[in-house]
């Protein structure tokens, strides 16, 4: 079975019969299968279904032509008190090794909204990017039997599974961020030991979800102004990253977890409740500001040898001081870097480290983080003694945000060497949160 039967197979299941065989308990029975977008989903009638209530139960299911492991399933009652409706968010092919070096693609379900990278110079359906040593390729699929499109990324190397869904990870949060979508919808990984992918094992994964935030740039800076621009104001201000800068950018999270984790929280929060999300971009905003002054500061680099130099020293002498005294200085040492890492949360030195420009009214909105740790939902300076007064305060809060998400767009943007325009969100939501500002619709970095 290669890629495209692959996708012929599962376009489909719907009402086909398979065995499922439990391989605990070594029993054996006939289920009609079904692909929905949580997954695939089988019914069991009683007693069957006793089953899924066994911890130790593992389903395989067989259709003569492939055979699937089903890894993570949700039970779920259904209108006759006779059966029970199983639905398979993750299943693998039974051969399919996470260990071994393969090769390996990726493919994602997407929709309209990406159906070429018009983030990047050129307008591209096709692009490769060098990841370390590797190279990897990125396309996209339309699926000729559902007619649905997918994003690929595959490398040109062998790798563990493992490997290659980190790689593929961070490389699916850059273009979320960067384009405004992040998708989960429907994933599958194929590994195969030739590269022609003639013969495959798959890893499948259903979520269903899809998270949208607002894009730092744009290639169509019309759709966000009031007012009609001529063709030389839309190239000034049009926006996108060269493949070096998208390069950095995925290299950049590689190496940078904590990036990774606060650009994937950032699509989680934002967008929802105001007085709730302002608060967590506060903490994403400090997050990518000690991992740029970790990097830029060199004080903070000479205090981390000092301190592993120290913890070296104690650990040769350990044996000849007391248990009371080891613990003492290591103590000591582990506050060694304390007041850097004060330091290092500064907003104004990470935005200075990468020559980011901060307007005064950024600044007056960056004095309010501490209005909003501490246990506090709402500043103990606001009054709120009705319903309107609230409002207000929402409207102030989704405001504070977008100058927030503008601040986070400038550093990370910055720090992959883009130069051009980003959007002024508070200024293109202005109506939506009652600011009008006397401010550009761009932001020249």
């Amino acid at each position: 079975m290669g890629i495209e039967s692959f996708f012929e197979w599962l376009n489909g299941i719907n009402n086909k019969e398979f065995y499922l065989r439990d391989e605990h308990t070594n029993s054996e029975f006939k289920i009609q299968l079904s692909k929905e977008d949580n997954g695939l989903c089988f019914e069991l009638e009683y007693p069957n279904f006793k089953l899924l209530y066994d911890n130790n139960s593992k389903f395989s299911l067989n259709d003569g032509c492939c055979e699937i492991r089903i890894n993570n399933y949700i039970e779920a009652y259904t209108s006759l008190l006779t059966k029970r409706k199983c639905r398979s968010y993750i299943f693998e092919s039974v051969s399919f090794n996470s260990e071994i070096d393969f090769y390996h693609k990726y493919y994602s379900k997407i929709d309209g909204d990406l159906f070429y990278f018009f983030f990047l110079q050129g307008n591209r359906d096709k692009v490769s990017i060098k990841i370390g040593e590797e190279i990897y390729g990125l396309s996209i699929y339309l699926n000729p039997y559902s007619k649905e499109r997918y994003l690929v990324i595959e490398c040109s190397n062998k790798l563990t599974f493992r490997q290659f869904k980190h790689v593929a990870n961070n490389i699916i949060v850059g273009i979320g961020f960067i384009s405004g979508y992040y998708y989960r919808l429907e994933e599958h990984y194929f590994q195969s030991s030739d590269i022609t992918f003639q013969s495959i094992d798959f890893f499948c994964r259903f979520s269903n979800q899809k998270s949208t935030i607002f894009e730092p740039i744009s290639s169509y800076p019309k759709n966000y102004i009031g007012v009609e621009i001529n063709d030389e104001l839309l190239n000034k201000y049009s926006g996108q990253l060269s493949i070096d800068n998208f390069t950095d950018l995925i290299n950049f999270l590689l190496s940078r977890t904590e990036i990774y984790s606060a650009i994937i929280n950032l699509f989680k929060i934002y967008k929802g409740y105001p007085l709730f999300t302002l608060s967590m971009l506060f903490v994403i905003l400090e997050t990518i500001c000690v991992q740029i002054n970790k990097e830029c500061a060199s004080e903070y680099q000479d205090m981390i040898l000092v301190k592993q130099k120290g913890l070296e020293i104690i650990k040769k002498i350990q044996s000849q001081i007391s248990i009371r005294d080891y613990d003492d200085l290591s103590e000591v040492i582990d506050q060694v870097d304390s007041k850097l890492i004060e330091n290092l949360i500064n907003f104004e030195r990470a935005c200075q480290a990468l020559g980011v420009k901060l307007s005064n009214e950024e600044r007056k909105v960056l004095k309010k983080r501490n209005e909003l740790f501490h246990g506090r939902i709402i500043p103990v300076i606001e009054n709120v003694n009705s319903e309107e007064d609230h409002q207000k305060i929402e409207l102030d809060y989704a405001f504070y945000s977008d100058r927030i998400y503008v601040i986070i767009a400038k550093l990370l943007l910055k720090k992959i060497n883009f130069t051009g325009f980003i959007l002024n969100h508070p200024k293109i939501r202005e109506r939506e949160t009652n600011r009008y500002l006397n401010e550009s619709y761009f932001i020249k970095i």
